[in-house]
């Protein structure tokens, strides 16, 4: 009598007729250590190239706050749709990919927004503070 829960002796198999067996743990599939090495570079590469785009970032938020200088001698205000309108034009014009412009666009209306930021902290001067909901 088989006991409860156990397999006839004809659906059990040997070892041996199981099969190739799962890929023992820690040991990469062949070929995989070229990809990993692969994927490893890549990574360095997108550090690399956050920490570059963290410098340009800077380094536009700077001209901004220049710019918000200059806007409060010359009395200018801080939001100008046309020359939002014109960056995002040309940076849509000028996106080889593979981001869609689309994409562009939302990364760069963020980008504006926070310079813009920066524009009305350089325009109110040091110690004064942003009214809420001001333009």
């Amino acid at each position: 009598m088989a006991r409860k829960g156990s397999q006839p002796r004809s659906a059990r198999r040997r070892s041996s007729e199981k099969g190739p067996s799962p890929p023992m743990a820690g040991k990469a599939p062949a070929g995989s250590n070229d990809r990993q090495a692969r994927m490893e570079e890549l990574r360095r590469q997108i550090d690399a190239t956050d920490l570059e785009l963290l410098r340009l970032l800077n380094t536009r938020a700077g001209y901004a706050l220049d710019v918000g200088r200059i806007k409060r001698e010359l009395e200018l205000p801080i939001y100008c749709a046309e020359r939002e309108q014109e960056i995002l034009t040309r940076i849509g014009k000028n996106n080889p990919g593979p981001l869609e412009e689309a994409a562009i666009r939302r990364l760069f209306e963020r980008i504006i927004d926070e310079s813009r930021r920066l524009e009305r902290l350089a325009v109110q001067g040091p110690g004064s503070s942003c009214k809420p909901g001001e333009e």
